[in-house]
């Protein structure tokens, strides 16, 4: 067999070449060896003038060259048996890409992209249709990763082809699966408006307590019916492709599929491989109890065992990588993320605002020796951008072996938002209405309906109105919010940033087209609705420490309905 030695030099330089005379190279740069037997080239590098810094994480693909194949990397890569594989440089390293002569069996790849819509199959054990879509040039004949993304459909529906069609669509346009050459799997759990007899709240899309303990029938353990979803796409694919499945999957999501990913990974650590979860405000924390507070799920783990069966499964969690991402501007839905009765505990434990979680959940992780990057990106608020969308890409590129590989993840600068708008820097409030108020403008509620929100729900009326949500989440944490509502009937309800709800110009627009929202849409908690009088009128008074950012010219009140 022959063998070819190349030998790479691999180094960086500390700015750009264009215009300069002197290039100033970084001192601190390893040398990759790269050793190929039989016959084939590594793409895109070349003897000497590959430069890059270090602790990089350098993408690899081996293609053989006519008459062989790709046999396996020896080395410290992050997967052995992929041509496209990675390699992390903390120091000198040598890699050799082995290609073995054919012996009648070739090894190949999908010509064309597939999409496959899975019914519903009770007998298979699983209630709900799932979609697994094929990129074109997935490896055959291979063992590679799956790759799954929760559903997340946006509003309320009972419509079942909504669900079906949004879930679709989620799995056609994955780019993150198209990239990696693997496949994507996408159940499509719906989000139902009319809620079955014996339930309250049905949020499917995040994996919530309640589902977990009262299902029964289609909605009976949704985690256990993905766990068979993906039994199933792995025999079809098998049987159809020749594609091969591993046992752990790569698991993505973002805003309430970032939930339902992270739950999953909680309940079932030993499927998993690598998560990829953002757009939240709160990652979980595997622990019992923390700053004197007890964790209960979702938020932690302390009755996992009472709603699963089985208790938390540390030293497996350990095993996952992990990258858990949101936005500087990201604000606290603990009603979604952590469950009404849960935020009290959570807001001791680890504080109210998102940035004071995401610092102490990092420091819980370090503390608690379980890998994790827990990265928070400036200018950014519920959003998942290109930059953010390639770390996912490269840190599940640099997670498809067995040892757990970090990523530099990109960086925004402080103003470098995603669309341009103009900076309020005070704000005028005008009215206060209930969203239920007979009075509350019409094609507004409506919208609120569809989206299951407008009960204790209510807008305060600006001048100004606001025409993006990251105009919002800007304002609110460039000038934050505080406000006093009071009656003479109950105690003063105290309300601040968590309260307002930056993405209903998202929510208002996806259904109705409106382009600007009328002021702040605060909702109450249960905290707050606990010693609510319904029955009084609440004039709205603004903190001191805010008022040089808001002005109430006359009274307003929140009158009763």
């Amino acid at each position: 067999m022959q063998r070819l030695l190349i030998v790479l030099i691999i180094f960086s330089l500390a700015t750009g070449l264009a215009g300069c005379e002197d290039a100033t190279i970084v001192e601190d740069t390893y040398t990759l060896t790269i050793e190929i037997e039989g016959q084939g080239t590594v793409v895109d590098f070349k003897v000497g003038g590959n430069e890059v810094a270090q602790d990089a994480a350098i993408s690899l693909e081996a293609v053989p060259a006519s008459g062989w194949e790709f046999g396996e990397w020896v080395g410290e890569v992050a997967e052995n048996d992929e041509a496209r594989t990675s390699i992390y440089m903390d120091e000198d390293k040598s890699i050799k890409a082995v290609f073995l002569a054919k012996d009648g069996d070739d090894y190949s790849y999908t010509p064309n992209d597939y999409l496959y819509e899975i019914e519903a199959s009770p007998e298979d054990g699983f209630y709900w249709n799932y979609y697994l879509f094929v990129p074109r040039g997935t490896p055959v004949n291979k063992s590679i990763r799956l790759l799954v993304e929760p559903n997340n459909q946006g509003p309320e529906s009972d419509d079942i082809s909504f669900t079906n069609n949004d879930a679709k669509i989620t799995a056609r346009h994955n780019g993150t699966a198209q990239n990696l050459k693997i496949p994507v799997l996408v159940p499509a759990f719906p989000r139902l408006k009319t809620k079955p007899p014996g339930y309250d709240f049905l949020p499917s899309n995040t994996l919530s307590k309640e589902i977990l303990m009262k299902g029964t029938d289609e909605f009976k353990r949704i985690d256990l019916q993905l766990i068979k979803m993906i039994e199933h796409a792995k025999d079809l694919l098998d049987d159809k492709e020749n594609i091969k499945l591993k046992e752990e999957i790569f698991i993505m999501g973002g805003s309430a599929s970032a939930i339902f990913a992270s739950n999953f990974t909680k309940i079932h650590p030993n499927k998993v491989r690598a998560i990829a979860a953002g757009s939240i405000d709160f990652v979980i924390l595997p622990v019992d109890r923390w700053g004197g507070e007890e964790i209960r799920y979702p938020a932690g783990i302390s009755d996992l065992r009472s709603i699963v069966g089985e208790s938390f499964n540390l030293d497996e969690y350990k095993k996952v990588a992990k990258f858990y991402y949101q936005g500087e501007l990201e604000a606290v839905n603990d009603e979604l993320t952590v469950g009404a009765s849960e935020e009290k505990a959570v807001e001791k434990a680890i504080g109210q605002t998102t940035r004071e979680r995401w610092d102490k959940i990092g420091q819980i992780y370090q503390q608690l020796n379980i890998p994790g990057q827990i990265v928070s990106y400036k200018a950014t608020a519920h959003e998942t951008r290109e930059e953010m969308f390639d770390d996912i890409e490269r840190f599940f590129e640099v997670n498809k072996g067995d040892k757990i590989n970090e990523i530099t993840p990109h960086q925004y600068n402080e103003d470098d938002f995603s669309v341009d708008f103009d900076r309020i820097e005070k704000v005028n409030i005008v009215e206060a209405k209930w969203s239920l108020d007979p009075d509350f403008p019409r094609d507004i509620r409506e919208v609120l309906e569809i989206e299951g929100l407008g009960r204790l729900d209510f807008v305060l009326f600006t001048e100004e109105g606001f025409t993006h949500e990251i105009q919002v989440a800007d304002f609110l944490l460039q000038k934050n919010f505080s406000v006093i509502l009071k009656s003479d009937t109950s105690p003063d309800i105290h309300l601040t940033r968590s309260n307002v709800c930056q993405t209903i110009l998202r929510t208002v627009g996806f259904v109705d087209g409106v382009d600007e929202f009328p002021g702040l849409f605060v909702q109450l908690r249960s905290e707050e609705e606990q010693i609510l009088d319904y029955d009084a009128d609440y004039r709205v008074y603004i903190s001191s420490d805010v008022e040089n950012y808001y002005k109430i010219d006359e009274e307003v009140i929140l009158k009763a309905f």
